[in-house]
């Protein structure tokens, strides 16, 4: 089957953006993923090659330049390529989108990088681009045509001219029932469902937790020991958590509540009714997504 517009996504924020933008495009796109969107979205997706990521944290490491060889030198993926009138969306810096090289891209927001990550430069960048490997990203390179941002930081100068400021409640609003009802599903199981009429927690505190130790960031321990503290300076006796889909800490000694909605964009359940007293997170976008008053970030206070 030859597909018109190919995804490269590896978030489940990014694939949501995307949904909501081009709803008509979901049924008919050929989506490229990997560990980033979770499973059980992965087989909802009509039309996905999902690529295993073996976590490989150091560019240099022989493995990942093997790993990615094997891709640019599939068949699959050099019959892909070589296929005029195609279009790329989503992520240019997840560690396959060299796949959409030199291909027109149309670049969708993906966190805080899209802000304030500039991208490697010099003479290694441009001959590592040339191979195929990943190349100038954060929307630098010339076949990025536009860029899709909601503004929560202010934009890089160099990048202003091709970056489209959007509202997600508008683009929201702007879409009938059955695209909605398409986009919950997608997002939503069928056990969470009866949830969403009681998001509203203006009495409550919310953890929006990362991956930290996985991600060799911090330890579990001090993890755990910042969250708690944060929550002891509030004084709030109801805390939920909001766990990231990588997440696999345990936060039941502390008594606190899991929301649910672990593969749900904080963005979609915003849009669905949610609300809390305090949001605290060390370091994930979605805090922004509340109101300035409302958020307590714990990052700088190491």
């Amino acid at each position: 089957m030859k597909f018109k517009d190919i995804t490269l996504i590896d978030s489940n924020y990014t694939l949501f953006l995307f949904a909501l933008l081009y709803p008509e495009k979901i049924n008919e796109a050929l989506f490229i993923v990997s560990d980033g969107v979770s499973s059980h979205l992965r087989k909802q997706l009509k039309h996905c090659i999902y690529l295993k990521d073996r976590k490989y944290l150091k560019f240099k490491n022989t493995k990942e330049k093997l790993r990615n060889i094997k891709y640019i030198l599939s068949p699959k993926f050099i019959k892909l390529r070589s296929e005029n009138n195609i279009y790329f969306y989503g992520q240019d810096h997840a560690w396959f989108s060299f796949l959409g090289r030199n291909k027109p891209f149309i670049l969708l927001e993906d966190g805080l990088d899209n802000y304030i990550r500039h991208p490697s430069v010099g003479i290694k960048r441009k001959l590592l681009s040339y191979l195929g490997f990943p190349y100038k990203e954060m929307g630098r390179a010339e076949n990025i045509k536009k860029i899709i941002l909601t503004g929560i930081l202010p934009i890089p100068n160099e990048i202003q001219y091709k970056t489209e400021i959007i509202a997600l409640r508008d683009k929201w609003e702007q879409l009938d029932d059955k695209n909605k009802n398409f986009i919950i599903n997608l997002f939503i199981s069928p056990k969470e469902k009866d949830l969403i009429h009681s998001l509203s927690h203006r009495q409550s505190a919310l953890i929006l937790t990362q991956p930290l130790n996985q991600d060799q960031i911090i330890s579990e321990t001090k993890k755990l020991e910042l969250y708690n503290n944060s929550i002891q300076s509030l004084h709030i006796s109801e805390v939920y958590v909001k766990k990231h889909p990588r997440d696999t800490s345990n936060y039941s000694k502390y008594g606190w509540k899991e929301l649910g909605f672990n593969e749900t964009p904080i963005e979609l359940l915003i849009l669905l009714g949610l609300d809390f007293k305090k949001v605290i997170t060390y370091n994930s976008t979605a805090i922004f997504r509340f109101t300035e008053e409302n958020r307590i970030i714990i990052k700088n206070s190491l």
